[in-house]
């Protein structure tokens, strides 16, 4: 990828030597953006608020390979002019909680910035920093991988304030973009998304990005400008916009690979700020009886409840299960599989440790929706975090009529098996890229 002939730098690397990482309940530096992504030659507003006020810098950056920096800096905005920004206060009926801060600056994006995954360092005078994560979209793209970035899963587990009644899905039926992420304000981009995201651009794949709020807004449309929707990050809560649009993109050819677990889990909505601005609440109640939406098929439920009844296997071809206490080996089943193709492995060999955090796996019963003929790519026993019960847990694949692949790695391992910042598993790097490659020339 070109891009990543540029120098690169670690300045996006947040608390290192001299910095501190802003904390919840120190509010020394916090913010947030106007919108999940932007597309290049589009503005962008940045909210943050300082305490107490003092001049703050804010430094954005393109994550990625760079050679091993992982980062460019794009633009450094020094000694901007900084506020405390008044509390945000909480709906008392669904939870929701919505920050309403003065614009710190409005910036637009250069047209010349490519695609990819952006983090805005907000850093105060006293040297607290925290983040702010943003996709930069390039909608006439037709790449053949196209990124996507699990935000609304990001939101749904958002706990700022953590340390004072920040209220995550878990307890509350709405949340808002319009608010910072907790802790150090990137959400799982780290953990997951940037990794994986490196190693597609160190490998040489033509990416291009973009976030989860983006396919529910423009639909198949979007998908079917590329020949696979690669997730790599927890993508727990979809729209029905969302599944509709891997739906119909499915059904034209085009392959999904979840390299992670528990996707398409529960049903949300995405709804207006009060001021009309777009898709900047999620929405779930986790309940038919709660949630007051009058069609049922848009009920917040699991996908796989009543009276939505659209279970993830039938679309993934496996769903969620469990959780796995620490870290397990994969065990390999049908090494044959093209899956496979060059790793050396045999059926019974393990992968040390990429089983951990969820797991997905074929379902248990029949009559849970029409669910597709998979090939077992893995079958790894595992002790579950609850009172040493035992679960497997399985990788999956199958090819739709349409031509195109599904894959779903039925674990959070891969993204840290791959990543290039560590070191890598060559064999799950080897099935990775024999994913990948086959999956682009699907059709």
């Amino acid at each position: 990828m070109a891009e990543n002939l540029h120098a690169g730098s670690s300045g996006w690397h947040m608390g290192g030597s001299g910095y501190q990482i802003a904390t919840d309940i120190g509010a020394q530096i916090k913010g947030y953006a106007s919108a999940t992504s932007v597309e290049a030659g589009q503005s962008i507003t940045l909210f943050a608020s300082v305490s107490p006020a003092q001049p703050l810098t804010i430094d954005i950056y393109r994550l990625g390979w760079y050679g091993g920096s992982g980062g460019r800096l794009m633009v450094g905005m020094t000694w901007l002019p900084g506020v405390t920004q008044h509390a945000c206060p909480i709906n008392a009926v669904t939870g929701l909680r919505v920050c309403d801060w003065l614009p710190t600056i409005r910036f637009t994006i250069p047209t010349g910035w490519v695609s990819g995954l952006y983090l805005a360092v907000l850093t105060n005078a006293a040297r607290f920093q925290n983040g702010v994560p943003f996709v930069v979209r390039a909608d006439a793209s037709t790449a053949p991988l196209l990124y996507v970035q699990p935000v609304a899963t990001y939101q749904a587990y958002n706990t700022w304030p953590s340390h004072a009644g920040g209220r995550s899905l878990y307890a509350a039926a709405k949340v808002s973009f319009d608010r910072p992420y907790a802790n150090d304000g990137v959400g799982n981009l780290l953990s997951f998304d940037q990794p994986f995201a490196a190693w597609l651009e160190r490998a040489g794949y033509d990416v291009t990005y973009a976030t989860s709020v983006d396919i529910d807004q423009q639909g198949a449309a979007l998908l079917l400008r590329h020949r696979v929707m690669v997730v790599a990050g927890h993508d727990e809560y979809w729209t029905a916009g969302m599944r509709a649009a891997a739906t119909t993109a499915l059904e034209a050819g085009i392959s999904l690979a979840f390299f992670a677990a528990n996707n398409i889990y529960w049903q949300a909505r995405l709804e207006p700020a009060s001021d009309g601005r777009p898709n900047r609440v999620l929405v779930c109640y986790r309940s038919a009886t709660l949630d007051p939406e009058p069609n049922l098929a848009l009920k917040t439920v699991r996908w796989r409840d009543p009276p939505v009844n659209q279970p993830e296997q039938t679309l993934l071809g496996a769903q969620y299960t469990n959780m796995v206490a620490g870290h397990t080996p994969w065990v390999v089943s049908e090494a044959g599989n093209w899956v496979y193709a060059g790793t050396g492995l045999t059926n019974g060999q393990q992968i040390a440790g990429l089983v951990y955090g969820e797991s997905d796996r074929t379902p248990l019963t029949p009559g849970t929706g029409s669910a597709p003929s998979v090939a077992v790519l893995s079958d790894s026993p595992f002790v579950t975090r609850y009172r040493d019960q035992r679960d497997r847990s399985q990788a999956v694949l199958y090819q739709a009529a349409g031509g195109g692949w599904v894959f779903d790695a039925g674990t959070f391992g891969w993204p840290g098996a791959v990543n290039p910042f560590g070191r890598p598993d060559l064999q799950v790097e080897r099935m990775t890229r024999n994913l990948l490659d086959r999956m682009i020339n699907a059709r």
